[in-house]
């Protein structure tokens, strides 16, 4: 059973990831330290270790904190074109990708150079759990309910769901390509989709 964290470490641990936020939006991961994030803060290395027994912990939480602002995006955009499929999922893809131009830790990491970098890209791209997975049932549970009398069953609308968020993922690490390009092919996808599958 997870131990219930009180206020005192809820706000602890929302300092130290925006304290290890800023510092990696400036100077990159791989020069990020338990001592320095904690200093930073006014805390020693004992306190951050407390809230993260590792490094890679750190990592873990700053990509969730900050994959949860993309996952809100989406939803309010799924949102705002209702059962609309064929739009909301595109449009949202487009949010997706205009929001990572404008994000300091999105860019510090995909444009870092160390290994540290690359360990971090791992977390978005690779690791199932902090982002691939969780924003996999994040928008299959909201189309669920918004695209619920569209005809499209579970299963198709979870593998729908799935190859767009890879697709989208991709775009984001990969230079090359627009994102007019990126929507273009999520709206291609989404569209064949419910063609094949809605009677």
């Amino acid at each position: 059973m997870r131990r219930q964290l009180g206020v005192v470490e809820v706000v602890l641990r929302d300092r130290l990831i925006e304290a290890a936020r800023e510092a990696t939006c400036q100077r990159g991961w791989s020069a990020v330290t338990m001592a320095g994030v904690g200093s930073a803060i006014g805390v020693n290395r004992q306190a951050v270790y407390k809230e993260f027994p590792t490094k890679a912990a750190l990592a873990d939480a700053m990509i969730r904190r900050e994959a949860e602002l993309f996952f809100a995006a989406i939803l309010e955009t799924m949102q705002k074109y209702g059962s609309d499929i064929a739009t909301g999922l595109p449009e949202a893809v487009r949010v997706v990708l205009d929001m990572a131009d404008e994000n300091q830790l999105m860019q510090a990491i995909l444009n870092g150079q160390h290994r540290a970098e690359l360990d971090l890209i791992d977390l978005l791209a690779v690791d199932p759990k902090p982002v691939l997975g969780q924003a996999i049932v994040v928008v299959v549970a909201e189309a669920a309910n918004l695209y619920r009398d569209t005809g499209i069953s579970e299963s198709d609308l979870y593998t729908l769901i799935s190859i767009n968020t890879r697709l989208t993922i991709s775009h984001l690490l990969q230079a090359g390509g627009s994102t007019d390009d990126a929507v273009h092919q999520v709206a291609w996808v989404t569209r064949r989709a419910l063609a094949a599958t809605v009677s």
